[in-house]
């Protein structure tokens, strides 16, 4: 799993709109947000790629999941170290049948986030990533 620098940092401020791009290519993943690069890195075969975080100001725990493959990701989530959890809470998912579709004037939601509500969030649940995705789950918990 690559390393991810301890110099990034970033906060989401709810009711924003911010500009994602994700490119994995040449053998690099590289995430930017808003025209700024926040990491690059070698991915050696890397098809699935996970960073979370804590929002104090909003008490959630965020999962930020990156599935670059044809295919479904399912898998299981451990929260270690969360004293309690709420079951439901907020996913958001960015994804398209194609991973070289791009935005256009004529087609600007081509790729588009869908935002939706999963209820069964727990210490440990279950989650199924969409292929081409990069999906953001927010879960109101307590660390």
């Amino acid at each position: 799993m690559p390393q991810i620098p301890n110099n990034i940092s970033q906060y989401v401020e709810e009711g924003r709109w911010y500009d994602i791009r994700i490119d994995i290519k040449d053998g690099k993943f590289t995430y930017s947000l808003d025209g700024k690069q926040m990491l690059e890195t070698a991915i050696e075969n890397i098809q699935r790629y996970v960073v979370s975080g804590y929002d104090e100001n909003t008490g959630e725990l965020i999962v930020k999941f990156v599935n670059a493959t044809k295919e479904p990701f399912s898998t299981s989530v451990n929260l270690q170290n969360v004293t309690s959890v709420k079951r439901k809470g907020k996913v958001v998912t960015l994804t398209s049948a194609d991973p070289k579709d791009e935005n256009t004037l004529d087609d600007p939601k081509r790729v588009f986030p869908r935002e939706s509500t999963f209820n069964k969030f727990s210490g440990q649940f279950d989650y199924t990533f969409e292929p081409w995705s990069f999906t953001v789950l927010r879960i109101k918990a307590e660390i």
